[in-house]
């Protein structure tokens, strides 16, 4: 899952510094995979 997340990937290892950035990007990664994302429809 989380090689959806781009900015997670830094010489090869995954991870943010911020753990509510860590759930937003989550939350808008799911809600992209749904199709329930209507602005980047």
């Amino acid at each position: 899952m989380f090689f959806y997340l781009a900015r997670f990937k830094r010489k090869g290892k995954y991870y943010s510094k911020a753990q509510h950035m860590i759930e937003k990007s989550l939350k808008l990664l799911f809600l992209k995979l749904n199709n329930e994302l209507p602005i980047l429809a």
